[in-house]
């Protein structure tokens, strides 16, 4: 696995509309990503991805497919990931919430399995954990090849094309932890 190669736009359409699915593959956007996480209730998560099985079963269109599966620090996202797995047609990208640490996309590789091993993962940091290890997580897998010299070559860090984040980042430690927290 690796990870998902840059683009403009995604347009997220809930799980439980299915009447919006062929809509948001004909969009134009980059990806087309059913969502299995914060649009879908807790009471009704089962459903979703039972739902969300018809989107990948649909013909392709020009904008690749993608799912964002519940975090897999829950128990609900383990249950997203098993069900990719038993899908008959599996999503381009598999957008991964709440990562902070490589061992998070770790367990997304390996529950995953060999036979899903041609999905892009695409990482998302959301938590101050996340942000601590964002080196790590973008060294742990490797980024597709740009090919026209303006993206990371195969494995190299994704951070490094990253330059507002990287300089924050690199002065970060030197600050320490923050004081104080903001709700």
């Amino acid at each position: 696995m690796r990870f998902t190669r840059y683009c403009r736009s995604i347009l997220f359409t809930p799980a439980l509309a299915a009447d919006r699915f062929a809509r948001g593959q004909q969009s134009g956007a980059d990806i087309s990503l059913v969502d299995l996480e914060d649009s879908v209730s807790p009471a009704h998560k089962d459903a979703a991805r039972q739902r969300a099985e018809a989107f990948f079963s649909a013909p392709p269109s020009a904008c690749r497919r993608a799912v964002r599966i519940n975090s897999v620090t829950h128990h609900e996202g383990l249950k997203d990931l098993l069900a990719l797995r038993s899908y008959p047609v599996k999503p381009d990208v598999v957008m991964v919430p709440k990562v902070e640490s490589p061992r998070d996309l770790e367990i997304v590789e390996q529950s995953l399995g060999p036979d899903c091993a041609h999905m892009d993962l695409m990482a998302i940091v959301e938590t101050a954990r996340g942000l601590e290890n964002v080196n790590a997580i973008s060294c742990s897998i490797s980024a597709p090849s740009s090919g026209d010299g303006g993206g990371p070559t195969e494995g190299e860090p994704l951070l490094e094309h990253l330059e507002l984040p990287t300089q924050a980042l690199k002065r970060a430690p030197a600050r320490g932890p923050p004081q104080r927290a903001w709700c």
